[in-house]
């Protein structure tokens, strides 16, 4: 859909859901809902007039579709979500040689961090800036290999335990954090809104810069965050979605208004 950009937060949470806004080129906006493959409510997303008004339940997604949003597309299905590392050697070393990956066929990962082009082209420039003086087939898939677990896997990880995350809250087994630890981690985001400094940690690690350990765990970011937190007594609130009701009642009230125009006919 069209929509003039502006600075707000780009996600939403609920105990079943999530929304993601997706800014980009040309004043074009993506929504995504995520919620379990196991919601009986699922099917009926395909609607757009139930997709847009779930989306318009959601804090953020709310905030990108309100003014002159219009759509241009129909709701498309994405499935498949999966991560994959896929890498050419083994405990005992490369178990070939002669043939080196890149992209997909390394290092898969959900698209949500949206983190695939960056991680391919990361692998390509690599090859292309190794693989002209090589001359021992052995010594360069060792080195690639050493590489890519020191470059690319964190990044594959952090996708992998941001999808852990996500599972539990959709299936209802997420808790909030209540150790100082997991509390820091989780007010990043919130915290970086802001604050310049936690904001451009943010950006460091969003942009794969550094790994965000590294950008989140300066002694100045690490003030900064707990400052944040000490000010505020709810810092970390609980589901900034809509509780499961009106999401129940806006696919039953589609539903019902699809048959009455069946009925009309």
């Amino acid at each position: 859909m069209r929509h003039r950009l502006r600075r707000t937060p780009y996600t939403s949470a609920a105990p079943y859901a999530l929304s993601i806004a997706f800014p980009s080129d040309n004043d074009l906006l993506g929504v995504a809902l995520v919620c379990s493959t196991d919601d009986p409510t699922l099917p009926a997303l395909r609607d757009p007039r139930v997709f847009d008004a779930l989306a318009a339940l959601f804090p953020a997604s709310a905030t990108w579709l309100s003014g002159d949003a219009e759509p241009v597309g129909d709701v498309h299905i994405m499935a498949g979500l999966d991560n994959r590392w896929s890498p050419t050697v083994d405990t005992r070393g490369p178990v070939v040689t002669g043939l080196v990956r890149a992209g997909d066929a390394l290092v898969h990962t959900n698209p949500t961090l949206t983190q695939g082009t960056a991680l391919a082209l990361w692998a390509a420039q690599r090859i292309a800036d190794t693989a002209c003086t090589a001359t021992d087939h052995l010594a360069f898939a060792t080195d690639y290999a050493h590489w890519v677990q020191r470059t690319l896997k964190p990044w594959y990880d952090i996708q992998v335990a941001a999808d852990r995350d996500n599972e539990a809250r959709l299936c209802g087994t997420w808790s909030p954090p209540v150790d100082d630890e997991r509390r820091l981690r989780a007010a990043r985001y919130a915290c970086a809104l802001e604050d310049p400094v936690v904001m451009r940690a943010w950006a460091r690690a969003r942009h794969l810069l550094t790994t965000p350990d590294r950008a989140f765990g300066t002694d100045e970011v690490q003030r900064h965050l707990a400052r944040w937190l000490a000010a505020r007594s709810d810092a970390l609130p609980g589901p900034a979605g809509p509780s499961r009701q009106p999401w129940e009642q806006a696919v039953l009230g589609a539903a019902d208004a699809a048959r009455d125009r069946r009925d009309a006919r």
